[in-house]
């Protein structure tokens, strides 16, 4: 089994092989299933939501996904989903504290002049740096295998 080190190379090269998407191909909202297409969003929101997962920033998405869905008119069938999807995807806490603010500016910066390899760099760094219990947590959260 490949170590997370290079299982997060491979992230890095599945980004950068994303932002080389023209942007009329991709298709945000297409995201998870489709799932939050009920909610109307304005491309300010979508920015946001953007650049809260290009710094990791899920807590902080997650409270904005359940202030839009208070503001909004959408069915209790929806609501129901959308909340229990948040729940289901509550990330773990040391991802609060992964990146420090002077990482996320410079991630922010990057992200912004489409350096998303370079971005990714500084996340799997970051990642390098935690113990072997909180390196886990965060490779389950994101979907990819963790060491044994």
């Amino acid at each position: 089994m490949p170590s997370p080190i290079v299982l997060l190379l491979a992230i890095v090269f599945v980004a950068v092989g994303f932002s080389e998407v023209p942007e009329e191909e991709f298709d945000p909202l297409a995201a998870h299933g489709g799932i939050f297409r009920a909610l109307d969003w304005t491309p300010a929101e979508l920015a946001r939501i953007s650049q809260y997962h290009a710094l990791a920033e899920y807590h902080q998405l997650i409270e904005f996904v359940k202030d839009k869905m208070r503001n909004s008119d959408v069915d209790f069938l929806t609501r129901q989903r959308i909340g229990k999807f948040l729940k289901m995807k509550r990330p773990p806490s040391v991802l609060r504290t992964l990146l420090s603010k002077k990482e996320k500016h410079k991630m922010k910066s990057l992200h912004q002049r489409g350096e998303i390899a370079e971005a990714m760099g500084i996340l799997r760094d970051r990642l390098a740096l935690l113990g072997k219990k909180d390196r886990n947590r965060v490779l389950q959260y994101f979907g990819y295998p963790t060491e044994p």
